[in-house]
């Protein structure tokens, strides 16, 4: 019983991080040199260290990456081979 409380939370969770990363990178293809705080106020519902959190695992899954400075940069999102999304 147990068991199945504990797969049931994992999936719940898994698509809620799931549907939070694309909500990020659909505000980061409309905006790419938004900041986390600005990314955290346009969606609401998360902090800017909860984006922070969903970059660091889109930019490990080489989804995203960082072009230039943290002030004067932006993002870029990439495709599943890692090339940019242009």
């Amino acid at each position: 019983m147990q068991q199945a409380v504990t797969q049931k939370t994992t999936q719940k969770t898994t698509q809620k991080t799931a549907a939070k990363q694309q909500a990020i990178l659909e505000f980061i293809q409309n905006n790419p040199q938004a900041s986390r705080r600005d990314i955290a106020e346009a969606l609401g519902d998360i902090t800017s260290d909860g984006v922070k959190y969903h970059l660091q695992k889109l930019q490990q899954a080489g989804v995203l990456t960082r072009v230039g400075a943290d002030k004067g940069g932006y993002w870029q999102v990439l495709d599943a081979g890692g090339q940019t999304d242009e």
